[in-house]
């Protein structure tokens, strides 16, 4: 049971009771004093954000949907193209497929899964059609030309494509065809992967291995996995894109003639890009590769090495191509 101490009574004296009552008559016609101001809180929009995590207002998003040119889903349908057959020297031959002169938007959007920050949108025109190899150039052709098989020893297979290539034996390989033999642009091989399609892959918006030659445990655009063959496969293993090329997303990684570049951002239009005038960090190189997540074998990704590089790197080839 709580006990409530009892408080005594206290007289307290009339002089201290009139000296209160002064007191408090004096300091009621005073203003009481004003609370201090609290400090500004800064907004939720005013916190600095982590690179990369922006989310853009109403009005830059407006400007840069402006800016940015229009890209509706499109899956092309298959369509005739022109074909030839082209005798390298040894005797061998390559299946070539004819590339007309046409306007594409080359990388890809902010919100595509996967994207690469460096893959900035660009409408490019190429004023000139081209060939360009339907498969990658196989073990057969290469030693045909060269003589030679880089190839990793339990990769080799005349059938396989060839591997373990730098850019410079890619290049060799093209002087050698003659022709007018040569390696294509960085442009003008996603202007043919892509075969008039704008989704990440000419077939849809996710792979998962299923598709292409890739590493299917690390999908992209889709939560299920697929197969990882971790090894090369023959041309044509996979459906074509709508042009008629194989294996363009995957399988092996394919270099182009470009010195990686950034172009200016601020260009409405690119016509026949070819890369950077001098040397930079190194050689274009795309398709992703059958060591390669989904995500870099999108249509869009592109990455760069030097031109030397070998690195015993078995998923490194390349396709022909070559002017009217």
């Amino acid at each position: 049971m709580n006990r409530i101490q009892k408080s005594r009574t206290t007289t307290v004296p009339r002089f201290v009771m009139a000296s209160l009552a002064a007191l408090l008559i004096a300091g009621c016609g005073k203003d009481e004093p004003k609370p201090e101001k609290p400090r500004d809180v800064p907004k939720k929009t005013d916190l600095p954000v982590a690179p990369g995590t922006e989310k853009p207002t109403v009005k830059d998003a407006a400007t840069k949907e402006a800016a940015a040119p229009e890209r509706n889903p499109v899956v092309a349908k298959p369509v005739k193209t022109k074909t030839k057959t082209i005798t390298l020297p040894g005797g061998e031959t390559m299946e070539m497929i004819w590339c007309p002169p046409g306007t594409f938007t080359m990388g890809s959007p902010k919100n595509e899964k996967g994207r690469s920050r460096n893959e900035q949108e660009f409408k490019v025109t190429l004023t000139k059609g081209f060939w360009l190899g339907k498969y990658e150039v196989t073990q057969r052709q290469y030693k045909s030309v060269t003589g030679k098989n880089p190839s990793l020893a339990k990769f080799q297979d005349d059938d396989l494509p060839v591997g373990i290539i730098t850019w410079t034996l890619a290049d060799a390989f093209c002087k050698a065809v003659g022709q007018g033999a040569r390696l294509p642009t960085s442009a003008e091989w996603e202007y043919a992967c892509r075969a008039g399609t704008t989704m990440p892959y000419p077939w849809g918006e996710s792979c998962n291995g299923t598709q292409a030659n890739c590493n299917g445990t690390s999908p992209c655009g889709t939560q299920e996995e697929g197969p990882n063959l971790e090894r090369p496969v023959k041309g044509g293993s996979y459906p074509p894109n709508p042009w008629g090329f194989c294996d363009m997303n995957g399988n092996m990684m394919e270099w182009c003639s470009d010195w990686e570049t950034s172009y200016d951002k601020n260009l409405k239009e690119l016509v026949d890009p070819k890369g950077a005038a001098e040397q930079t960090f190194g050689r274009v190189i795309r398709g992703g590769s059958f060591k390669f997540s989904a995500s870099r074998c999108r249509s869009a990704w592109f990455g760069y090495e030097t031109p030397g590089q070998s690195t015993l790197e078995s998923d490194f080839g390349f396709r022909l191509a070559m002017d009217e």
